[in-house]
């Protein structure tokens, strides 16, 4: 089975709704495996790697905790886990990094990459997306797209500017029972709408102010606000 980087991109934006499941093939050859980068080794950049398509290799991961990083390569460890189903799944393949930056590089190297996974906090989405995409990468980018409309207008000039491709991970706008029920609604199921409620989530919360503490889990906190404002450490 062959996987092209949009069609790569299109599975792993159905597995942020289901779960894929496939079974790898017995033979695959160098020329038709995609390899990605994953930026951002939380509880949804690990979820991410455990639904990609068999034909889906991961040959680079990023976290700004060091600590992060070492426990999901131990030969027990997440990694191993996560990447059970795959034919290839070799922890000892694939380079780690601490710098998103870095692991970009890496897309201009002989080993290069085809595509790179975003799965970090809010405020990192931009900058890391229009830095894969200059490094000739396609990007799988989570929700949101970016924090403010202006970042969101830089991004897509990017993309426009280096003909890459970008997808970003809305849950429920695939789901089968969604897709059902819009179609129900738009063809007169309901009768006429008169009335429609919604609800109203609230903004970011107030933070308190917070004494300093020392950084933990080998958490490099510069690296972590990154284009966000410096603030002092605290683990809330």
């Amino acid at each position: 089975m062959t996987f092209s980087r949009r069609e790569f991109l299109g599975a792993v934006g159905i597995a942020t709704a289901s779960t894929i499941t496939a079974k790898a093939e017995s033979e695959r050859s160098a020329n038709n495996i995609v390899r990605v980068g994953v930026i951002g080794m939380g509880v949804r950049g690990k979820y991410l790697i455990g639904n990609l398509p068999p034909s889906v290799t991961v040959g680079a991961i990023c976290d700004c905790a060091s600590l992060r990083i070492a426990s999901v390569m131990e030969p027990q460890g997440e990694f191993a886990k996560v990447l059970a189903h795959f034919t290839q799944a070799d922890a000892a393949k694939c380079a780690t990094f601490q710098d998103y930056r870095r692991l970009l590089d890496r897309a201009k190297a002989k080993d290069k990459l085809d595509a790179v996974i975003i799965a970090t906090p809010d405020h990192h989405h931009a900058q890391a997306a229009i830095l894969a995409l200059q490094a000739g990468l396609d990007v799988y980018l989570e929700k949101p797209l970016t924090v403010t409309i202006r970042e969101g207008r830089l991004l897509a000039d990017a993309v426009k500017r280096t003909g890459r491709v970008l997808q970003v991970g809305s849950q429920q706008r695939t789901m089968e029972v969604n897709r059902f029920a819009c179609e129900f609604i738009r063809n007169g199921g309901l009768g006429r709408i008169s009335k429609v409620e919604l609800p109203n989530y609230p903004g970011p919360l107030p933070m308190p102010s917070l004494d300093q503490e020392p950084a933990f889990g080998g958490v490099d906190f510069n690296l972590f606000c990154g284009p966000a404002p410096l603030r002092p450490h605290h683990r809330h």
